[in-house]
């Protein structure tokens, strides 16, 4: 009788994803053998938004081929604004340019027609509800709720008090 017997799956050493972005990573990974696994947690980082920040098990340890390589990623960082005073516009252009999610917008009558449309407040949190201030550093993709000035319909008095334009752009 002649018995082979196995020591297991071959084993190879686990390749460096770290810098990487996820689609990059796991492209390497599958050309290696291995899969990506990554975890939907994100942390605050000096890195871009989806760069492979750590991984488990760390490059050189011996892992099976078709072996599960967990990633954590970056969120990304950005230093929150404070939008109060701002145009409703210039708000939203400045929550894309830095990658901010706009999730509401609540309106607040008021009869000053020097305040329609602009910003009165901002609210930022993230995903596990934790909350933060301008100023505040923050990962890429932090919630934003604003709230923002309209007029107040109700009185009728702003008409009167918004100044008319002519041609020459001189008011009236």
């Amino acid at each position: 009788i002649h018995l082979i017997i196995s020591s297991g799956p071959e084993e190879k050493p686990v390749p460096s994803f770290v810098g990487m972005g996820l689609e990059e990573a796991r492209l390497e990974a599958e050309e290696q053998g291995f899969t990506i696994l990554s975890v939907t947690k994100r942390e605050l980082s000096s890195s871009l938004w989806g760069t492979v920040l750590r991984q488990t098990p760390e490059e050189g340890e011996m892992m099976p081929s078709k072996g599960v390589i967990e990633v954590v990623l970056s969120g990304g960082s950005v230093t929150l604004p404070d939008l109060v005073g701002i145009t409703r516009s210039e708000a939203m252009l400045l929550i894309q340019r830095l990658d901010l999610e706009l999730v509401e917008i609540q309106e607040i009558p008021v009869s000053d027609f020097t305040q329609f449309d602009r910003v009165a407040t901002q609210h930022y949190s993230d995903d596990d509800n934790n909350h933060y201030t301008p100023g505040q550093q923050a990962m890429q993709k932090t919630h934003v709720t604003l709230a923002i000035y309209i007029s107040d319909k109700e009185t009728g008095e702003h008409s009167s008090l918004i100044p008319e334009i002519s041609l020459e752009g001189e008011a009236q």
